[in-house]
């Protein structure tokens, strides 16, 4: 995989655009039937949730009429953060400015979609996938491109394992959270897909394009403010060591980049609770008893590199999930029959442990194949042009920093799981790409290597189906 950069993107044939067609929208299907607990109602609302997208709605009316606060209701609006008797989240504004767009499609504010919204975002971070791996592909040499049979292996295999052999399925429930998640990977994606296309051929629309995706991101939620100032300073280093003929114009695009989707989280922090984060004392449980003891167990702090190395062994343990002979054949063992490992300095006073799944139980056709390729890119096996390895830094190494606030948190959930889907789908595309390169002269390898991969996406889809329809009769 060495040579010169291809001067513009090779163009997909019909039977290509056709399949990636019929997969987004199965996908799409797919997710709207999970987030609407196989009910296909856009309105679903799932009982007894205490945190649930009904946020999004009064956030959304709020704005209209100016304000950013929601009605405090204790059953309802747990997670609250309050300034001036007011109540306010520290969830972004993208989903209550796509609820904007639903009250003028549903003709009032009582138009709540968020099985909707779920999918819609599931589908745009799955396609966003699929056209990194292809612009990734595309970057090689014209003469050592893949050909259309691997090209086609390569859509398929991306999209099952990053699709519903992967997390999405798992976040794909109407729920707070897991709506903010949702949004801000499909952001990420999106702004990484058009990061690599401006790497490969230069043309500013796509940092704007990259700039648009990264503003929905951090807006959706707080985990990807690093991820984009990395890759906004990013293109500036690029910009300023290649020198390009318009590179002024592209310094001021991504420090644009760097800058304005952290700016605009910011502000709308400093508009709710006149500080450009959240402040913990402003919570509304912060007060009470389980905070309290979390603080006290902690040495005041519920944030810090102490809590890394238990989160990281947690998140990797492949020894969470348990089979059943009924349905739902797959259920979490932490923290009801099995207690999360502790390493020091944490122990268990120190950690809130919720239903909580590890990367080796929903992804680990993905984790395998990202630690695989950096170990033979490492080991010089792997060999990538100048231009894709700067690529693959830039982007792997964004990425990997939107899993800090995760594995240096207080709390163990499943949910959390989505913050490693961005650097697992980097490392998956660029390993997807290599691998077929090698079995692009041995045909009957690349049919079994195929089939060995589609049978693996089949078993963590029932996996995280199941852990799915588990999580989504709990809270959170």
């Amino acid at each position: 995989m060495t040579g010169a950069l291809p001067e513009t993107r090779p163009a997909l044939g019909r039977p290509e655009r056709r399949v990636i067609a019929i997969l987004l929208a199965l996908m799409a299907v797919f997710s709207f039937w999970l987030a609407s607990n196989q009910t296909f109602d856009p309105q679903y609302r799932q009982p007894n949730e205490p945190f649930n997208t009904d946020f999004y709605r009064q956030q959304a009316i709020a704005m209209l009429d100016g304000r950013l606060d929601v009605p405090y209701v204790p059953t309802q609006t747990n997670e609250c953060f309050f300034r001036e008797g007011r109540c306010y989240g520290y969830f972004g504004i993208v989903p209550s400015v796509l609820r904007i767009g639903g009250f003028l499609v549903g003709g009032g504010t009582d138009f709540n979609p968020s099985p909707v919204i779920i999918a819609a975002g599931v589908t745009v971070a799955l396609w966003a996938a699929i056209d990194l791996a292809l612009g990734v592909a595309a970057a090689d040499p014209k003469g050592q491109r893949l050909n259309a049979t691997s090209r086609m292996r390569l859509i398929v295999l991306v999209a099952l394992l990053l699709g519903p052999g992967g997390l999405l399925t798992f976040l794909s429930q109407a729920k707070l959270y897991f709506e903010a998640i949702v949004l801000m990977l499909a952001g990420l994606l999106v702004c990484f897909t058009f990061v690599q296309r401006w790497i490969s051929y230069r043309r500013p629309g796509y940092l704007l394009a990259g700039l648009a995706a990264g503003i929905v991101a951090t807006n959706s939620r707080p985990a990807a403010l690093l991820p984009v100032a990395i890759l906004g300073l990013g293109v500036v280093a690029i910009t300023l060591l290649q020198r390009k003929p318009q590179f002024r114009r592209e310094v001021m695009l991504g420090s644009a980049l760097a800058v304005l989707p952290a700016a605009s989280a910011s502000g709308v922090f400093w508009l709710k609770l006149r500080r450009p984060t959240p402040s913990l004392t402003q919570y509304r449980g912060y007060n009470e008893e389980g905070i309290q003891s979390l603080l006290r167990a902690n040495d005041g702090q519920l944030q810090g590199l102490r809590f890394l190395p238990t989160n990281l062994v947690n998140f990797l343990r492949p020894d969470t999930v348990g089979v059943d002979g009924t349905w739902p054949w797959f259920r979490h063992l932490l923290p009801l029959e099995k207690s999360a490992l502790m390493l020091p300095p944490m122990n268990s006073a120190g950690v809130y442990v919720e239903y909580s799944a590890s990367l080796t139980n929903t992804m680990p056709v993905a984790l395998a194949f990202t630690v695989g390729f950096i170990a033979l890119l490492i080991a010089g096996v792997v060999r990538l042009t100048s231009e894709q390895l700067l690529t693959f830094a830039l982007l792997f190494g964004s990425a990997a920093t939107c899993c800090i606030a995760v594995l240096t948190s207080w709390a163990l959930t499943t949910r959390y799981l989505g913050d490693f889907v961005p650097v697992l789908a980097v490392g998956t595309v660029f390993a997807i790409v290599s691998l077929l390169h090698w079995l692009e002269h041995r045909p009957i390898a690349a049919w079994v290597v195929t089939g060995a991969v589609a049978g693996s996406c089949l078993i963590t889809c029932v996996i995280n189906l199941n852990l799915q329809q588990e999580s989504f009769l709990s809270a959170g």
